[in-house]
């Protein structure tokens, strides 16, 4: 990467807006604050990604089980 990328005239465009000024430290109740927004949001994407490996796997035994009833109407077919 060339170097007058990363000038001060560029800066502004490559980084992106921010929520806070980098010059205020978070307080403790801050801090605790986000962390339970973040563990809520994880929750509610682990929850998502349970519910779409449950329906893959039903999907899954679906499949399976109709072709466990083809084969076995092609095996038990009278022979003629």
């Amino acid at each position: 990467m060339h170097y007058k990328l990363f000038s001060e005239q560029h800066v502004p465009d490559i980084v992106g807006p921010s929520n806070r000024s980098s010059s205020a430290p978070m307080t403790r109740k801050e801090m605790i604050a986000a962390l339970e927004v973040n563990c809520k949001e994880l929750d509610e994407k682990k929850l998502q990604f349970e519910r779409m490996i449950h329906a893959l796997r039903l999907e899954k035994a679906a499949v399976e089980a109709a072709h466990a009833v083809k084969v076995v109407r092609i095996e038990f077919l009278p022979q003629l």
